[in-house]
């Protein structure tokens, strides 16, 4: 599972909603997606 960073690594902000590029990453859901970073404030959620 990729980082946060990672993920960030990969936005387009040429795009909105997702902010990916769509030759890349055709039919990609508007969604929340998972990454293997905790959640600020609380690494027992990770």
């Amino acid at each position: 599972m990729p980082h946060r960073t990672q993920l960030i690594s990969l936005v387009d902000s040429q795009q909105i909603s997702p902010a990916l590029d769509p030759r890349a990453f055709p039919g990609t859901p508007s969604a929340y997606f998972w990454s293997a970073t905790p959640p600020a404030g609380s690494s027992s959620n990770a």
